[in-house]
Parts: structure tokens; sequence; C-alpha cells
């Protein structure tokens, strides 16, 4: 009977640490004292040892902050919005990156885009150095901007936007095809061009950076810069720092998101290709030489943008240990993709979020943390128990847009309001709650727009082609 009882037991702790493996973490809001910043895309730790945070809000500001829960009033640390777009959609302040040794120079990189993004007022990407003043390096000096690279956006999206130090010490950033839709000039293939590509800086030699010799193009034959190319629109990128790999979000056209890791020299496909298809044909295209995704998911139940995130190496969470942690801006979910280099990747959903999901980041510790875009908030993934599933259940919708009619199906949100904007970001239409589930389009101009289907409590973002 004592050995029975003790199996017994023995089983219970098996299936409760079973279950914790299995539930053991959940996503809380950081800072609940902290007022919602207003259109965060970027969330980086400062190096220092001082265990702070920096916001980079889309119009231009940035945010410095102790990372205390406790914490209630951020310090205004760069200001630059009278220098960077203010149109929205895809323009503005995009990406910001300390140096690894930012406790003694005070340098920090940025990627912005300035200009509206209009024929008659064309936007401008820019890669510019700025440095922090002070005993605490808590503000930063407007006339301490140098200019590394800048050069004309040919329309208003695919901008790219992110930058970061990788650990070979170089500065890596990423820009975008140049926008339009489909790449019709095939920027991304043209090892000539910066579009669609992500490139490598050595910003601690030469004036303003030098070339690291083995760039793949560093002795000819395409841009110096450019390390990686063939790529749509890279939406943050990230290294792993145990295995030193590069990942990517690549933003797809209208049917695949994709993850890649970048090597040296890659060649992504795009325009070529659009996931593991042919793009713009119904088959036979040649992809002879390209690097293929990792990992891809579609365009189904609300999916839209991948937001690229980070492997996880942190010790609070032990279950997602190794894992690269990444999510879809437009349906709110998060996943955690396994990848050991050798085998096949595996998927598995972590937590379905109503909100769009811009950024992740991580502390001092690569604790992890999740950024969202709408009255920005920042989440953390903590040890506690399992999140419950339908606090962030997201609404069963289908959209159909067929000969100037838009289709809402299988739609159970009440109060509901539907938006319609164009990629700048400007309100085109709008439609109060009603009963018919179809709307009328047919005035709107050729192009891609954003739907928003909301109400007080959740939101479905999706992209559709007109």
């Amino acid at each position: 009977m004592k050995h029975t009882s003790k199996l017994v037991l023995l089983l219970l702790i098996i299936l409760i640490s079973l279950r914790a493996s299995a539930q053991s973490y959940q996503l809380k809001d950081a800072f609940p004292l902290l007022a919602p910043f207003t259109r965060g895309l970027d969330l980086q730790y400062v190096p220092d040892g001082s265990n702070r945070f920096v916001v980079v809000q889309q119009l231009g500001l940035v945010y410095l902050f102790q990372n205390n829960s406790l914490v209630s009033t951020p310090k205004v640390f760069l200001d630059l919005t009278n220098r960077v777009s203010q149109s929205g959609g895809e323009l503005g302040f995009l990406g910001l990156a300390f140096h690894p040794n930012f406790s003694e120079n005070g340098y920090i990189y940025v990627n912005f885009t300035s200009g509206a993004g209009t024929p008659s007022d064309s936007a401008k990407s820019f890669i510019s150095r700025f440095q922090a003043t002070g005993i605490n390096k808590d503000t930063i000096l407007r006339s301490s901007e140098k200019v590394l690279l800048t050069f004309t956006q040919p329309y208003s999206n695919h901008n790219g936007g992110w930058i970061g130090f990788g650990p070979d010490g170089y500065l890596y950033t990423s820009f975008g095809d140049g926008g339009s839709g489909g790449d019709p000039q095939n920027r991304a293939q043209n090892k000539n061009q910066l579009f669609g590509k992500i490139l490598r800086l050595d910003i601690n030699t030469g004036d303003p950076y030098s070339i690291p010799a083995t760039n793949p193009f560093a002795s000819g034959g395409g841009r110096p810069e450019v390390y990686a190319y063939g790529l749509r629109n890279a939406w943050r990128c990230s290294f792993d720092p145990v295995t030193g790999r590069m990942w990517a979000g690549d933003v797809g056209q209208g049917t695949w998101e994709e993850i890649d890791t970048i090597i040296n020299g890659g060649n992504y496909g795009w325009h070529v290709k659009e996931g593991y298809s042919c793009f713009g044909s119904s088959s036979g295209c040649d992809s002879t030489g390209f690097q293929s995704p990792l990992w891809v998911y579609s365009h189904t139940n609300g999916n839209l943008s991948v937001t690229g995130g980070y492997v996880y190496a942190g010790a609070d969470v032990p279950s997602l240990k190794g894992k690269y942690i990444y999510a879809d801006y437009g349906s709110g979910r998060i996943w955690a993709l396994t990848y050991e280099g050798q085998n096949l990747a595996t998927n598995e959903l972590l937590v379905d979020m109503p909100t769009a999901i811009s950024s992740f980041g991580i502390d001092q510790n690569r604790e992890l943390y999740v950024l969202t875009y709408n009255a920005t908030r920042i989440y953390k993934f903590v040890p506690e128990a399992g999140v419950s599933e339908a606090s962030y259940q997201l609404p069963k919708i289908n959209i159909n847009y067929v000969e100037g009619t838009l289709t809402v199906s299988d739609f159970s949100m009440q109060d509901y309001s539907i938006k319609i904007f164009d990629m700048l970001g400007r309100k085109v239409q709008e439609y109060e709650f009603s009963y018919s589930n179809s709307y009328d389009l047919s005035s709107l101009l050729h192009g891609s727009y954003m739907i928003t289907i909301s109400n007080s409590k959740m939101k479905f973002i999706k992209k559709i082609f007109l």
C-alpha cells in the first residue's frame, strides 16, 4: 500500500510538472503605470548595465525609462519630430540601435525617413548617428547628427527600417524593395541598388563607414554595402546570442509571410518567389541559387504582415529557451519556431492577442517583451500560469472583395465599425455597425488598402488589393 501511494504521488508530481511545462508563461503588462505610447515601433534596452529601455515612436519621439514595473514617467531621449515623416503608413522613425560601447562613446544609430512620400515631397531614407550626453547619457544632442547614408525612396511603403549590431561588431540595417506592389522595377534582385537588401557597415573605421572585407560585393559585382538581397521588406531582424545565426521576418505580398535565416551573400528570391511559391507566374520560375525560407505562413484568419522577433535566451521561461519568437502584425498571433540548424523547423502557437504587434524587445537579461502599435503597451513573457485562451481569442471573420464589393462573413463582433486606410495611413472610407455584410468600394482607386474592423474590445486588420 505504501509503495502504491508513493507511485501515485510520483505520477501526480510528473503530471503537475508536465502541466507547468506546457503552461509556463503568460504575457503581463510590464509597465502598468506608464501612459500608453503613440505608434510604438521599436523597443531597445540601453547596453550600459543601467537596466533602462527606450521606446521609439513612429512620428519621431524616443522615450527613456527605467526597467521597473513601478515606473510612471518616461523622459524624452531624442526628439526628431521635425525631421522624420509625419504622414504615417510605413514612413517615420523606424528603428534604433545602441553602439555596443555606448557606455563609453554614447553613440546611437537610427533608421528613419523624411518627407511625405508624395510626388511633390519624396520620402528619403536616412541612417544617422547621434551622441548622448550627461553623466547618465540620458539626452541626445540633435546637433550631434552625422548622416552615414541617405537615398530617395520611389514610393511611400516598403522602407524596411530595422537596424542593429551583429556579434561581429558591424552595423546591419534593412531596406525594403522600394514600394508599390510586386517590386515593379525588380529592385530587390538588382545588386547595384540598396532596395530589398540587408546592409552591413563597419562604422568603427572609415568616414562615415568602411566596407567589411567579407561583404559579398566588397570587390565588385554590386553595392559593397550589401550583405543579403532578394528581400521584400524585412521588418525586424535579430541575432541568436548562442549560435550567432541571423533571423529575419520578411513581409510578403498578398499570400505568404516568411521567416528567413540570413547568410552572407544570400539571395532570398523576391520578386521571383513569394515564400516557397512562384510570384507573378503560374509555375516554372527558376529559383536556382535562392535561399529558401525557413518557415512560411499564409494570409488566413486575419494574418497580414510578419513581425520578426528574437530567439529566447532568458532564464525566466525555460519552455521557450532556444525558440525563435515572432508574430503577425495583423492577427496578433505570436508563435515559437524551433530550429536546430539541421532538422526541419517546427512551429507552435503561443498566444492570440487582439491587437497589432509592431515589434519585440529584450532587456539586459535577454527576457522577452512584446510591443503593441495602437495605444502602445509593453508586455513581458513571465513565468506564471498559462494564458487564458479566451482572453486573447480573435473573432472568426472572412473578408472577400469581388468587383467593387467588400463582403464580410462568419462574423460575430457586435457594435463594430469598418475603416479603410490607404498605404499612407489616410482614412478613405468608414462604415458604422450594419446588419448588412456587403460594402461598396467601387469608388476607390486601384491599389493596396488596410481594412480595420473593430469594437471596444478587439480589432481585426487585413490588407487587400483593389
